[in-house]
């Protein structure tokens, strides 16, 4: 917890991080990514996930509320617990709204922002965070996480979670997929549920639409030298 790497939501490098350990670490930067892990075993840093792959069991069910597919664990989950990478294709602004014009706008989505114009696309190629369902009131959250020069993103849960309860986050939140071109009918089911998925980027077209810019009013320029003469002439 004292970790500023953690709280900077940084990975530290597995066999250079000594996180308290007991031993003196004796990593070497020629070390292959199996020795490293091997020798994290004998650490006390935790701040490796992403790198070891160190998640609690998962399970991908089909839900019988008509939502397709789900994520849940296996076990008790604490809050602040990574559940797993959102993997996908890496892409950019334009290639995401060209294959929004060639998919169903009422299909199941898969996609979530990165930054800096760049999204991951889970449609057809992904890890099984991407079957997390999306839900008004959450019990988990995509996280943005830097491991070296590269930006992850990570589910995470924001409260303690019991075993077989599905996991769901909030896709209108940052880093999710606000950025769809048309909202789909929210099935969440939630008290707060707001009916819908997505649709700002739309919704914002629509209003940026009706506020016509106003018009400057055109000002009639006298000539100074006109003013002399008549002011000599009286």
């Amino acid at each position: 917890e004292d970790c500023v790497n953690r709280r900077l939501q940084m990975e530290c490098a597995i066999g250079f991080c000594r996180g308290g350990a007991p031993i003196k670490c004796t990593s070497s930067i020629s070390l292959t990514p199996k020795k490293k892990l091997q020798q994290a075993e004998h650490f006390a840093c935790a701040n490796t996930v992403l790198q070891s792959c160190t998640y609690p069991p998962c399970d991908i069910f089909e839900t019988i509320d008509n939502r397709g597919f789900g994520l849940r664990c296996m076990i008790d989950v604490s809050a602040g617990k990574p559940i797993g990478e959102y993997r996908g294709e890496i892409i950019t602004t334009d290639e995401l709204q060209s294959r929004r014009k060639n998919i169903d706008p009422n299909a199941a989505f898969y996609t979530a922002a990165l930054g800096d114009g760049l999204f991951i696309d889970a449609q057809s190629k992904g890890a099984y965070a991407r079957f997390a369902n999306h839900s008004c009131q959450p019990n988990c959250e995509l996280q943005k996480w830097t491991l070296g020069n590269e930006i992850k993103l990570l589910l995470v849960t924001t409260q303690y979670v019991p075993a077989l309860t599905e996991l769901t986050y909030n896709y209108n939140a940052g880093g999710g997929v606000t950025d769809i071109t048309q909202h789909q009918v929210c099935k969440c089911g939630a008290t707060n549920c707001s009916g819908k998925i997505g649709g700002k980027t739309l919704e914002l077209a629509k209003k940026i639409g009706k506020t016509k810019p106003k018009k400057k009013k055109k000002t009639k320029k006298t000539k100074a030298t006109s003013k002399r003469i008549e002011l000599r002439i009286s």
